[in-house]
This record gives C-alpha cells, structure tokens and sequence, in this order.
C-alpha cells in the first residue's frame, strides 16, 4: 500500500473534519481517520523521543520525556468512557 503524499493527506484530514463537524460521517470513516491520525502524531513523539533517549546515554530527563510520551498515547488509545484499569492478570 502506498503512503499518501502530504497534499492528499491533508485534503483527506479536511474532508473529515467536514464531515464530523456536518454530522456526515454513518461509516465513521472520517471519526476513525482523525483518531487514527491524532494517535499517530503521538506515536512520533514516542519514537522521537526514543531516539533522544537511547542517544543521550540513557540520562533521567530524557527518559522522563520518553516516559511521557508513552502515556499520552497509551491515554488517548482508551476509548471515551473506558478507565485505565490494571489488575495484573494480563
């Protein structure tokens, strides 16, 4: 599958936000592709900061930025109303 070029990316992302905001969206195609999008940004800073951690010989700051990173995406991954519930049994 090919990567969409910026522009078609863009145009995409704002034709879904039409559609969401005109309540045109029965399939929740456009609800899905600005989540996945939104989460996707997340997920760079994720790997960004990765590279910053493992580059920078491990140093506490940059492991908390790292840290941080993983939990706005694990956040964001919840569906609205569900908690982020551990009981250890996975």
């Amino acid at each position: 599958m090919g990567v969409p070029r910026k522009e078609e990316l863009e145009a995409a992302l704002k034709e879904a936000r039409r559609m969401r905001e005109q309540s045109e969206d029965p399939h929740h195609l456009a609800k899905a592709l600005l989540n996945f999008h939104y989460r996707y940004q997340l997920m760079e800073k994720v790997v960004d900061a990765a590279k910053h951690y493992m580059h920078s010989g491990l140093a506490p700051h940059e492991h908390s930025v790292l840290v941080r990173a993983i939990d706005a995406v694990e956040k964001a991954s919840l569906t609205s109303g569900q908690q982020d519930e551990e009981f250890g049994l996975e």
